[in-house]
């Protein structure tokens, strides 16, 4: 039984390093079109619009912004198939051998769900202020590194 777990483990390793190999080379593909579009589309942009976005701004949108992206896209796919099929054949394991443990067990899921809606309450609030912040650290840097040429 242990050879065959340390080959079931073995093999759920490999493919789980293949999928994010996969998938990170096609959201790193994206990304950079994506990229590529946001900077084709700056020439044509007013000029007045671009000189009163400040560079942090810019920096924020064309790096920031994108590579946000890059988590859903790369990790959702391996990650969410890995993360859904455990519990789910675990709970049909669970109804097999007896329903009542398994309705228990599902009890779990609206508790849990409570806790993360009083916790994240407030993350709208906080996450606008992160983005701000970040924005004008944005600018303070760039700023910053074009001043010291100057220097």
């Amino acid at each position: 039984w242990c050879a065959v777990a340390l080959a079931g483990f073995l093999l759920r390793a490999s493919l789980y390093s293949l999928a994010l190999s996969i998938s990170h080379k096609a959201t790193f593909s994206i990304l950079k079109s994506i990229r590529e579009k946001i900077l084709e589309k700056l020439p044509r942009m007013p000029l007045g619009t671009i000189l009163d976005t400040s560079s942090g701004q810019m920096k924020q949108v064309i790096v920031d912004q994108v590579e946000s992206m890059e988590r859903p896209l790369a990790h959702l796919l391996p990650e969410m198939t890995a993360n859904v099929l455990g519990p789910v054949c675990i709970l049909v394991y669970l109804f097999i051998l007896d329903w009542r443990m398994a309705l228990l067990s599902l009890v779990s899921i609206p508790v849990g769900m409570a806790f993360m809606m009083a916790v994240m309450a407030n993350y709208g609030k906080q996450y606008e202020g992160s983005v701000k912040t970040t924005q004008a650290m944005n600018s303070a840097i760039v700023e910053y590194i074009g001043g010291i040429e100057v220097i």
